[in-house]
């Protein structure tokens, strides 16, 4: 019998992994328009997830116009 994947699982694996990079990259710091963003929440996830694989907390959030999504280190 097959193994069962979650996509949404896979999604936030991957998106974990580039999140990493670009924390790494970028001072623990990263911005992305929304327009670039498929899915908010999923994206929030992963980075949060990168943050926990980076030994590091990071708060996410959306800008008030909503035009941007950002991950930064921090409680």
């Amino acid at each position: 019998m097959g193994r069962v994947v979650s996509l949404e699982r896979a999604r936030i694996e991957r998106l974990s992994d580039e999140s990493a990079a670009q924390l790494r990259s970028n001072c623990n710091s990263v911005t992305r328009l929304t327009i670039n963003v498929p899915d908010i929440d999923e994206w929030r996830r992963a980075a949060r997830k990168a943050g926990n694989r980076l030994g590091i907390s990071i708060r996410t959030g959306v800008s008030r116009e909503g035009d941007k999504v950002w991950a930064v280190e921090g409680p």
